[in-house]
C-alpha cells in the first residue's frame, strides 16, 4: 500500500513539473521566463528552483539594489538592542518570503558539494 502510494505522489509531482515546463515554454519571450532560464544556466540551480524563486520575486526590476532584494528572503541580520543592551548573537531576520528562502537554502545546499 505504501510503495503504491509513493508511486501515485511520484506521478503526480511529475505531471505538475510537465505542466510548468509547458508554461515556461509556452511564454518563451516573457522577461520571467528569461529570469528562470538565466537562473537554471547557474551551476547548482535546479528548473524548479529558479521557477520558485522567480514566482516568489516576480521581476529582478523590482528590486533597486541586491540589499533590497536580501531583504526580502529575510536573511538581512537582526540585531537585538534595548537601552545599553546589546545582544550578542545576530540572527536573520526572516521577514521575507519564506518559500524563496526555503529555494535560496536548497540552492545552497547544492552549490556547497
Amino acid at each position: 500500500m505504501t510503495i503504491g502510494l509513493i508511486e501515485y505522489l511520484y506521478t503526480v509531482i511529475e505531471s505538475i513539473l510537465n505542466r510548468i515546463n509547458l508554461r515556461v515554454n509556452e511564454n518563451k519571450s516573457e522577461i520571467f521566463v528569461k529570469q528562470i532560464h538565466l537562473l537554471d544556466s547557474i551551476s547548482g540551480v535546479s528548473f524548479i528552483s529558479a521557477v520558485t524563486v522567480i514566482c516568489e520575486i516576480g521581476d529582478f526590476s523590482n528590486f533597486k539594489s541586491p540589499k533590497q532584494l536580501f531583504d526580502y528572503f529575510g536573511m538581512d541580520s537582526e540585531v537585538s538592542q534595548s537601552g545599553k543592551f546589546n545582544a550578542s548573537k545576530v540572527h536573520m531576520s526572516k521577514c521575507g518570503s519564506s518559500i524563496a528562502r526555503r529555494a535560496i537554502f536548497a540552492i545552497a545546499l547544492s552549490t556547497a558539494y
